[in-house]
């Protein structure tokens, strides 16, 4: 699973060349695979916009073949608490594991760095398991 999250960070310093349409293809193809491989549920691919007061977080692709409702864009506040905005402000990769068995009341560790997740970040789809989430950053050409 490290190696997965190493290539995608590198994925995201190839991104900075193209548009953001060859960047959705690339996205899409990644997922594809990302799909095929772990047998991924859900994959979101989210952009960031700027808002009036804040950055507004907005789905550029999702694959779901979950329960879960369509994801909405929403925005992120130096306050919002939740898996997605702990990701956007800490700027890290995430990896969580057998999630539903864990006490969701005590932080828990991110396999991807060791390090702990505080519980107010545990946020997410309830019938979640498990998340792999990997902050790509680049720029639009």
């Amino acid at each position: 699973m490290l190696d997965i999250l190493s290539e995608l960070e590198q994925l995201s310093l190839t991104l900075d060349f193209l548009t953001r349409a060859e960047a959705q293809q690339v996205i899409e193809v990644v997922n594809d695979r990302i799909r095929d491989n772990l047998n991924a549920h859900i994959i979101d691919v989210l952009w960031k916009e700027e808002g009036r007061f804040s950055d507004i977080l907005k789905p550029f692709t999702s694959l779901n073949i979950s329960r879960r409702d369509t994801l909405k864009p929403f925005e992120v506040r130096k306050d919002s608490t939740g898996i997605w905005p702990w990701i956007y402000h800490h700027r890290e990769a995430v990896w969580l594991e057998n999630i539903r068995s864990q006490d969701l009341s005590q932080p828990l560790e991110n396999l991807a760095t060791g390090e702990p997740i505080d519980s107010s970040s545990l946020d997410f789809f309830k019938d979640t398991d498990s998340i792999m989430a990997v902050p790509l950053f680049f720029r639009e050409a």
